[in-house]
């Protein structure tokens, strides 16, 4: 058995970088940077935990007022040009099961 290649420091976060957009399709991400599946779970052992500890520590809001602050400074970051709306699902990377026709009119405006 031989020595795992050597790979390049900037790789690894670039394979990561890479993977994490799309949603995560590893056969992708392996066939694009000519990895072993092994190295390339390897390699997100590594380099996710790392991406995780550069972010600001997150914390929940603990009263209403502080909500309402975060949600505000989201919307203003989000720059939404229809009122009232922030983000919407489309069913594209999240997948969304109507409900029965039953309850059609608690879901519309």
């Amino acid at each position: 058995m031989g020595r795992p290649p050597t790979i390049p420091l900037r790789v690894p976060l670039l394979v990561a970088l890479f993977w994490l957009p799309p949603g995560g399709s590893q056969f992708v991400a392996c066939e694009v940077a000519d990895l072993a599946e092994s190295t390339f779970c390897a390699i997100l052992r590594d380099v996710l935990p790392a991406i995780i500890r550069g972010f600001p520590p997150f914390c929940f809001p603990m009263w209403l007022t502080s909500e309402r602050e975060s949600a505000a400074n989201y919307v203003s970051r989000m720059e939404c040009r229809i009122a009232g709306v922030v983000g919407v699902i489309d069913g594209t990377l999240i997948g969304v099961q109507t409900p029965p026709a039953a309850w059609k009119e608690a879901y519309t405006p």
